[in-house]
């Protein structure tokens, strides 16, 4: 059997390309942190350089 190795960089692109998007981004943490609830609003949420 030929295992193959996973590749985490191809995940992480797609990951992060994702929440580039505000609302998704805000979304995410208004379900998990605050039930559903809009406390996080997309307009209020800029994109910073990940390195830092």
């Amino acid at each position: 059997m030929i295992q193959k190795e996973n590749s985490y960089g191809t995940f992480d692109q797609e990951i992060n390309a994702f929440f580039k998007d505000v609302h998704h981004f805000a979304s995410l943490i208004n379900t998990c942190l605050y039930q559903g609830q809009e406390i996080v609003k997309p307009e209020n949420l800029m994109l910073v350089d990940p390195k830092i």
